[in-house]
């Protein structure tokens, strides 16, 4: 057993008179001699680093030589570990960015000889195979966790990745429908596909909600749709990110007459899909858009637009509609706080009128 002390140093990394940049450092001081592991960005992960020294010390292993690992023998340890505490369709897509991405690129390479330079050539060969902004940065995102794992388990000092930015993702112009627009979409749609444009536009539900929504989750005498499943081609149905994106939206009465045509058109068993492909199964949304929702609009002589513009356009109505309930549009649009809805739609609020002023003139000095 090794003698020594270890504790968890906080530094403030920020220069004088800007705001404060915490991070957290293990300090084991062993036969007068002191060295600092970190920083971490959080106490626990500190915390987890200073326990495995404090193992080390009790063993006699500390100081010693970690067993050289390459990146593809930690990139499965990192998954193993991991395959229990986060949920199968993070997990999946985990193991798809090793598969096709990192591991072929870093795979053969000794874990604690990658460099920033080396994470730096990874991302701009990625940007120049064509992969866009947001894949790319979603897989740096996954690199630079297990990174940070390596880095607490001891395989590594300090984590190549953490440095090198996500490439900027360009803002996509948000299209909404007009009016005129929306009315013309929902009433001469082919009848295969009117259901589902009309309920992507009238209730604002992402697309993969759609394509996993079973008969059994609607309530038309109610008049509620219960999104509680996604649906993606790579993992399937499952429960989307956050709880919030659980909820109940209400169908308005146009709409329950579509559905209802369309439930005795396809016969409306409450575990089948409500807007499914030819053979019963999930319908693939490439194809529903490519050969059906961009045609559909150039017939009707209809601007094109993303499908998930008809979820902005639900939005934009909800807005210019009286009386906004802010609360009630971010709980209907899925959103996880009330601030995502406000910082994507909020430029459109300003366009409201706000009769603030002239309400409250009425209320006090209507009276006289």
């Amino acid at each position: 057993m090794m003698k020594g002390t270890v504790h968890v140093q906080k530094r403030n990394l920020a220069e004088k008179d800007e705001r404060p940049r915490y991070r957290y450092y293990v300090v084991a001081k062993v036969g007068g001699q002191r060295f600092a592991h970190g920083g971490f960005s959080s106490v626990r992960d500190a915390e987890r680093r200073k326990r495995q020294i404090e193992v080390e010390l009790a063993g006699g292993t500390y100081g010693k030589v970690v067993e050289e690992i390459t990146f593809r023998k930690y990139a499965q340890m990192f998954l193993d570990d991991h395959r229990a505490s986060i949920k199968e369709s993070t997990f999946i897509a985990y193991g798809y960015d090793f598969k096709n991405h990192l591991i072929p690129y870093f795979g053969k390479r000794l874990l604690s000889n990658i460099t920033r330079e080396d994470v730096k050539s990874f991302k701009a060969l990625e940007l120049k195979q064509g992969l866009s902004p947001r894949t790319v940065g979603k897989t740096l995102t996954v690199l630079r966790l297990m990174f940070k794992h390596a880095t607490i388990d001891g395989y590594i000092d300090a984590d190549p990745a953490r440095f090198v930015p996500n490439p900027k993702v360009p803002q996509k112009k948000m299209l909404c429908l007009r009016l005129d627009e929306v009315e013309k979409l929902i009433e001469y749609s082919p009848p295969d596909y009117k259901a589902l444009f009309a309920t992507a536009v009238l209730t604002g539900a992402r697309q993969g909600e759609l394509l996993a929504l079973r008969w059994g989750d609607l309530d038309l005498d109610g008049g509620y749709m219960y999104i509680s499943q996604t649906f993606h081609p790579r993992t399937g149905e499952t429960p989307p990110k956050s709880s919030s994106a659980n909820r109940a939206v209400p169908l308005p009465p146009k709409l329950v007459d579509i559905l209802f045509a369309h439930q005795q058109f396809t016969g409306g068993d409450p575990d089948a899909l409500v807007f499914a492909g030819p053979d019963g199964g999930h319908m693939s949304a490439a194809h529903m858009v490519r050969d059906h929702f961009h045609p559909t609009l150039k017939d009707l002589g209809i601007r094109r637009v993303r499908f998930h513009d008809l979820r902005h356009t639900y939005a934009a109505m909800r807005i210019a509609a009286k009386n906004l309930n802010v609360k009630k549009l971010q709980e209907h649009m899925g959103h996880s706080s009330i601030k995502t809805t406000l910082d994507t739609y909020g430029h459109l609020m300003k366009d409201v009128k706000d009769d603030t002023g002239e309400e409250l003139d009425a209320l006090v000095f209507g009276r006289k």
